[in-house]
């Protein structure tokens, strides 16, 4: 996305299912772009046929499309060549779909949920110009998630495996303290990363130590993670 750039778009794709939001998300932009030529799509299949057949280099994409799942017609939109601005409408009780699409770096969030209009001008105004654009509810979901949604997300064993992972300690090593194989470990540490939205092994210790999955807590008490690590060391290494 080029910065300090404004586009005016010639064609606008709007691709949502609700028709409140449409009209919402359709005032906005006719108010901010009178010239520009609004197509609506009422399912991701038609979105995606509308960015074949279309020059659209403007794009607002509702996640909660009826037919296809938003975290496969969105990302294969956003990586058309010819859009240069997208805005994804995210819904806020869907971690994971928000994380995979803020890993697309190209496009601004704005939360589905919210009724602001000022808010979605702002939006689409910092989105035009090339800057990308996250509302305040889900920059904090995004950016404040805690141990208790974590522990929502991960089972048992992942819990346990992100007790090891987020002190540093390799594969091998992990398998060897929960006597399982490496390759167990790397598939553990891959579905972990993909739950929690995170990237790379550094965002993963960080997450780790910020949740208290570490050795302690701020608290200086055992996580719970940590505490089921412990009983299973135990189990399987007696004294």
């Amino acid at each position: 996305m080029p910065h300090n750039v404004s586009l005016t778009p010639q064609y606008t794709l709007i691709a949502a299912t609700t028709p409140l939001l449409i009209s919402a998300v359709k005032n906005s932009i006719v108010g901010t772009l009178p010239e520009t030529k609004v197509h609506i799509a009422q399912d991701g299949l038609e979105a995606i046929d509308l960015t074949s057949k279309l020059s659209i280099n403007f794009a607002i994409l509702a996640s909660n499309m009826e037919d296809i799942d938003g975290l496969d017609y969105i990302p294969r939109i956003a990586n058309n060549a010819g859009i240069d601005r997208i805005i994804i409408l995210a819904d806020h009780h869907n971690p994971r779909a928000l994380d995979r699409f803020y890993r697309l770096k190209s496009v601004s969030l704005f939360s589905i949920n919210s009724s602001n209009p000022e808010d979605l001008k702002k939006c689409i105004d910092s989105t035009l110009m090339g800057h990308r654009y996250i509302c305040s509810d889900l920059y904090r979901i995004i950016y404040d998630r805690d141990a208790t949604t974590t522990s929502k997300l991960l089972s048992q064993s992942e819990e346990i495996t992100l007790s090891l992972l987020g002190e540093g300690i390799d594969n091998e090593e992990a398998a060897t303290r929960l006597a399982t194989s490496p390759h167990s470990v790397r598939g553990m540490r891959a579905r972990i990363m993909y739950k929690l939205g995170l990237r790379h092994k550094g965002e993963l210790m960080r997450f780790a130590i910020k949740n208290g999955y570490t050795r302690f807590t701020n608290k200086g008490t055992l996580h719970p993670g940590n505490e089921k690590f412990i009983t299973h060391w135990k189990r399987h290494h007696p004294a």
